[in-house]
């Protein structure tokens, strides 16, 4: 039996590095961690250190388990619920992109029940 082709049939690329491993978008590969840290923060309405700076960060989860929305900062200073750079609903998960390694500070705009759950990866 024959193949033919039909408009539906793509060629699929992939660039591969040296290793054999998969590269990602913009020739970078994807980070591996075999290590992983986990933290509680707290539910407060005061501005917070989420995760501190880390050169071998490749990654981080955030849970929040507070029964109110937590605003996470991605740079230097307090977190405050104006300047926030992205907010967990409560209940809410967050994975952190684009392989971020400086400070992420954290605040809730009341304090609630409950907390922040944190883990990086290295």
């Amino acid at each position: 039996m024959a193949l033919t082709a039909t408009p539906y049939d793509v060629p699929m690329r992939a660039m591969v590095g040296a290793d054999g491993q998969v590269l990602g978008h913009g020739g970078s590969m994807a980070p591996v961690s075999s290590t992983a840290t986990t933290t509680t923060v707290p539910s407060a309405n005061t501005s917070a250190t989420a995760l501190a700076a880390n050169p071998a960060r490749k990654g981080a989860t955030f849970s929040n388990l507070s029964d109110q929305a937590v605003d996470l900062r991605f740079a230097a200073g307090p977190a405050t619920t104006a300047n926030s750079s992205h907010r967990v609903a409560a209940g809410g998960y967050y994975e952190l992109p684009f392989g971020y390694t400086g400070i992420i500070t954290c605040i809730s705009g009341t304090a609630g029940t409950g907390n922040l759950r944190v883990t990086e990866f290295t």
